[in-house]
């Protein structure tokens, strides 16, 4: 099974709860997507967005029952990522973690989430 990654507030996704569709951050209820990553981008992707913030949640998911509103497209950073445009039901969420934080402000996944390449 193909899943992908979002990196949400607890609030945001708890206040979704209520409704069963997440809209995303406020930036991306302005931009009209959800950001997601595949496995392989997602600690990068916390890293670069979610340093050091102690209220952020992974949920990972089921990319397959995000079609027709998913599509792939190059970000700034220039690499593919996946967005999904409209609201995202949270029924699709496979598995939802709390990321705890590292001494060093990292968040802490679970061991199948590879390390970024850096390369």
């Amino acid at each position: 099974m193909n899943t992908f990654n979002h990196l949400a507030f607890f609030a945001t996704w708890r206040a979704a709860s209520r409704g069963k569709q997440y809209p995303g951050s406020p930036n991306n209820q302005r931009d009209g997507f959800v950001q997601l990553s595949p496995k392989t981008q997602v600690r990068a992707s916390s890293s670069r967005h979610r340093v050091e913030c102690d209220n952020i949640l992974s949920a990972f998911i089921d990319a397959k029952r995000l079609e027709p509103n998913l599509r792939l497209e190059v970000s700034s950073s220039g690499k593919l990522f996946p967005y999904f445009y409209g609201k995202l039901p949270l029924d699709n969420a496979l598995t939802v973690i709390p990321l705890l934080l590292d001494k060093e402000g990292q968040h802490e996944f679970p061991p199948d989430i590879p390390a970024p390449n850096n390369s």
